[in-house]
């Protein structure tokens, strides 16, 4: 009778003493001590060879600095730090902020400012506000086509009547003291169909009546601030009770009052 060699380990030969996937993973663990083999730090190495590449691995990162992000939002001190890590500027104004033709130089200035707040590097504030420029200007761009759009069919309506009327609304825009370039385009420059022609109602009512330089106090020159003079004329009950009865001075010098404050809003 030929003698059977039990299993070199002692296990149960063919009766699957465990899974020999499993068993080779953890084999490399047995020489460790109890308290090392056991940990689940090492379950996510299946051989000596990964945990030797991630050790290698987080000694390179030792040594280099760590940006550590404050956990409270309102923590300013240490989003500032956060921020100056990252590239923001010292100061507001290292920015280059192009500023779109016909905006105040106020604009990037107050860009400038909250860029700096919110942490902007100098590329991503400067990229940010080309967007902005071209979205402004393409704004503006589209307002004055539709602008220009309502004029032309202003004169489309009027006809042969447009260029007489355009022509007297340009002098009474002058006598009201508008600019003298804006005046003679006021078709273009003022952009509105609506205030070219209150333009052309005003000096159409005004060159039956009355003289545009009519002297006293109630067709008189306009003052520099027509806005805190029609205001005063509103206060005043005599000048009220002469403009509802219909007085032609008072009705004069209230279109004028007018006519000069659209003029101040649209230069």
């Amino acid at each position: 009778m030929s003698e059977v060699t039990p299993p070199a380990d002692g296990g149960d030969q063919g009766a699957g003493g465990g899974d020999d996937g499993e068993r080779a993973v953890t084999d490399w663990r047995t020489g460790l001590p109890a308290e090392l083999g056991s940990d689940p730090a090492l379950k996510a190495f299946e051989n000596v060879e990964g945990l030797a590449r991630s050790f290698i691995d987080t000694k390179k990162l030792v040594g280099l600095d760590k940006l550590v992000l404050p956990k409270d939002e309102t923590d300013t001190a240490g989003w500032a730090a956060v921020w100056d890590r990252l590239g923001r500027p010292a100061e507001a104004t290292a920015y280059e902020i192009a500023v779109p033709d016909g905006m105040p130089t106020e604009y990037a200035d107050g860009f400038r400012g909250v860029a700096h707040e919110i942490g902007l590097t100098a590329s991503q504030a400067k990229r940010l506000a080309i967007w902005n420029n071209e979205q402004t200007s393409a704004q503006m761009a589209a307002l004055n086509q539709a602008s220009q759009a309502e004029v032309q069919a202003l004169q489309n309506e009027m006809g042969t009547e447009w260029q007489p009327k355009l022509e007297a609304a340009k002098k009474f825009a002058k006598a009201m003291g508008v600019d003298q370039d804006l005046a003679d385009q006021l078709d273009a420059k003022l952009g509105s169909a609506n205030l070219v022609k209150f333009f052309m109602t005003a000096a159409e009512r005004m060159g039956e009546h009355g003289r545009l330089d009519t002297d006293g106090p109630a067709g008189g020159a306009i003052s520099s601030d027509p806005v805190a003079e029609r205001a005063s004329l509103q206060a005043d009950a005599g000048f009220r009770e002469k403009l509802m009865a219909g007085d032609a001075g008072a009705k004069q010098r209230w279109d004028r009052l007018n006519a000069a404050i659209a003029a101040k809003k649209s230069a």
